[in-house]
């Protein structure tokens, strides 16, 4: 440390000043640091935005699935229905024409 009064007040304002500059270049990074951060939050945002979307894409076409099973079970049993209904009428038919055709 100089022993000169106005050389110690020239190393103190020397050193005054580095500091004040290494605290402007800390400033300037926290800055960066930050508008990192809030585009690294954006980008969550939508990420989780387009999250969201996908299941509920996924949910609706569940629901149309489920739906779809649900009326074919029924439109099955209708058919099913039917089927058996056509059978007895044939069945009904054949008998009628056996007795009307008679032994033989």
């Amino acid at each position: 440390m100089p022993s000169d009064p106005i050389e110690s007040f020239a190393e103190s304002f020397r050193i005054t000043a580095e500091t004040q500059q290494m605290l402007a270049q800390t400033q300037l990074r926290l800055e960066e640091t930050n508008r990192h951060i809030a585009q690294t939050q954006r980008l969550g945002v939508r990420l989780q935005a387009f999250a969201l979307v996908l299941i509920g894409l996924s949910l609706l076409f569940i629901g149309v699935v489920v739906w779809q099973h649900v009326a074919m079970r029924h439109e099955s049993a209708a058919l099913e229905q039917a089927v058996l209904t056509n059978t007895q009428t044939i069945a009904a038919q054949t008998q009628a024409l056996l007795e009307r055709l008679g032994p033989r």
